[in-house]
């Protein structure tokens, strides 16, 4: 018992002396004025632990060195940033993986959606978007290749999760891999969420961003995408329909080539 009280202590100190580092660190760096910081060991240190140990609260001071000081100066900063937001990045997706919904919160929310006409999976993705989005700050903006993966990440440097998962997911509508990951990394299941914008009634959607979640399904989906296309069979819609029938065939042909492909 001792000794796990003296690991405990012995943790706590060392995570209080990083606090206290970073603090003595960016004062170091706070006291030079703007443009007059010199390259220096001491200064390249300093922005060296706010890469390692710093988070959000540096990232004005850091910002300001960006904005003011030499190249090699500026360098170092913006590489501190960009370290800083990837770990806080991180350490948010870890978060937000462990308060996603299980399977009877599903099917709970999933109920009202199931006298629409829409069957048990297709409801349970639709349920499965309405709690992972629901607290979206922002609408998705225009899908631009260019420039949609920043703006996700934009997103969740602004703490708009449910924001940014909507980006990444039509980012992953569009088979970029990176948006597949950064999806992973929340713990959210890519396939479902997909799914589940095809069929949501109220989340802001577009035909085109339609047909590429749609596409991708078909490439990539598995059970699930082929349980919701069966379900969709027996929607009111006649254009729901045959464009399941649709995907279904195209999904079975894709596999038939791949059986033989593999003989």
């Amino acid at each position: 018992m001792r000794a796990a009280c003296f690991v405990l202590l012995a943790w706590a100190s060392t995570v209080e002396a990083g606090e206290l580092s970073v603090e003595a660190e960016a004062r170091l760096l706070s006291r030079y004025p703007a443009g007059r910081m010199p390259v220096d060991p001491e200064v390249m240190t300093a922005i060296q632990a706010l890469a390692e140990d710093g988070s959000n609260d540096e990232i004005s001071l850091l910002r300001s060195i960006v904005a003011h000081e030499r190249p090699e100066v500026e360098s170092a900063a913006a590489s501190a940033i960009a370290a800083i937001r990837e770990r806080e990045r991180g350490r948010q997706r870890i978060v937000f993986a462990d308060q996603l919904p299980d399977r009877p919160e599903l099917e709970r929310a999933s109920r009202p959606l199931r006298t629409h006409g829409l069957g048990l999976e297709e409801a349970t993705c639709v349920a499965y978007v309405s709690l992972l989005l629901a607290d979206s700050g922002s609408s998705p903006r225009p899908w631009r290749a260019d420039t949609a993966l920043k703006e996700a990440a934009l997103l969740e440097d602004q703490g708009d999760i449910p924001g940014a998962l909507h980006q990444y997911a039509l980012l992953a509508a569009h088979d970029d891999s990176e948006a597949w990951t950064a999806l992973s990394g929340y713990g959210v299941d890519p396939e479902r969420l997909l799914l589940g914008l095809l069929a949501h009634p109220t989340v802001a959607k577009d035909e085109r961003n339609d047909a590429a979640i749609l596409e991708v399904l078909v490439q990539r989906g598995g059970t699930l995408t082929l349980t919701v296309l069966t379900e969709r069979l027996q929607h009111p819609s006649v254009s729901d329909r045959a464009t399941a029938e649709d995907a279904l065939t195209r999904m079975h042909d894709q596999s038939e080539w791949a059986a033989l492909n593999a003989r």
